[in-house]
């Protein structure tokens, strides 16, 4: 079997990434800030307007 996707040159990216992309994608969206941050599993939505102050911010 070949291997096609190591041909394919598309970047690497860690859960994290994926995590934050997700995140910022749902925020632009329009999804309130208590739903992401109750998405996340933040204890409080200071932790989720801190962590991504850049999107709100350009909101």
């Amino acid at each position: 079997m070949t291997r096609h996707y190591k041909r394919a040159k598309v970047p690497s990216i860690s859960i994290h990434g994926l995590r934050h992309n997700y995140d910022s994608l749902l925020l632009f969206a329009g999804v309130s800030i208590a739903s992401v941050a109750h998405r996340l599993g933040h204890a409080s939505m200071k932790t989720t307007q801190k962590t991504y102050l850049h999107i709100i911010q350009e909101l």
